[in-house]
């Protein structure tokens, strides 16, 4: 709840700034390009895991490090569920953002994203002695990002239909992960979260074309978006020994679509 309040704030940030800075615009009716733009749109990210390893303090033996994407890893989590930590998955979401340009080819932009993910796992494991003890295991991510920065167009009021426009921002990303699965016979089951907040870049762009002369089509949008993920513990309900994951830089992607008004 309280992450979504953090997005729902952020949200209604741009939307006011873009509200306030649309009547400068139109006010400035001899001024030769747009003073300012709000865009939002659907986004589709290509996300890597930030998970590099994790360490348990064992009770009078010490730490105990397993790496996610090492044959350890396959042993303690199974083939299936290793995937989440070791393969890119597709993460759905929105894009939005408000530039003010105090120029124009050039103006300071502000960005937030949101992307969502949900997976299933399952894994058999021989627990001797003939017996096997299957793992179902659902995991639930949300990666919010709020960034800022330079971005450079051609915002002439007249001119071409067709615009390109690159940008380069930073901030900070905000990422969720709840693992859960149910009791069952041989197992009291765990419901856990790894959160944390960390560097973030977004560097790219994308085609806007015109429709009128306040609203323009967001063709497409390309982003190169590293995170560059912290530490975070692992904690929660059946997690009975501290356990910190260890980050590692995530080279995510991201395409998408929108309108653009001026």
């Amino acid at each position: 709840m309280k992450n979504r309040n953090i997005l729902l704030t952020a949200v209604a940030a741009l939307v006011i700034t873009a509200a306030c800075v649309s009547p400068v615009a139109a006010q400035g009716g001899g001024d030769d390009y747009y003073k300012a733009e709000f865009a939002a749109g659907y986004s589709h990210a290509r996300a890597a895991s930030t998970f590099e390893s994790e360490t348990a303090l064992i009770p009078e033996e010490g730490p105990l490090t397993t790496r996610y994407c090492a044959q350890e890893g396959r042993d303690s989590f199974g083939a299936d569920f290793q995937r989440f930590f070791c393969e890119r998955k597709g993460m759905n979401g929105f894009d939005a953002s408000a530039t003010f340009n105090f120029g124009r080819y050039v103006g300071v932009k502000g960005n937030v994203s949101a992307h969502f993910n949900s997976q299933s796992f399952s894994d058999t494991f021989d627990v001797g002695e003939g017996q096997t003890f299957t793992a179902n295991v659902n995991t639930r991510e949300r990666l919010y990002q709020f960034l800022a920065g330079v971005q450079v167009k051609d915002n002439a009021r007249e001119g071409r239909a067709v615009r390109p426009f690159a940008h380069a921002l930073a901030g900070v990303a905000r990422q969720t992960v709840r693992f859960s699965m149910p009791p069952s016979e041989g197992s009291d089951g765990f419901d856990a979260r790894a959160d944390e907040t960390s560097f973030a870049l977004k560097l790219g762009g994308g085609l806007d074309v015109r429709l009128s002369e306040r609203v323009a089509l967001r063709l497409v949008e390309v982003n190169y978006n590293p995170i560059f993920a912290r530490d975070r513990p692992l904690a929660g309900q059946g997690i009975t020994v501290p356990i910190t994951v260890s980050g590692r830089t995530a080279h995510n992607f991201t395409v998408g679509v929108g309108i653009v008004f001026h």
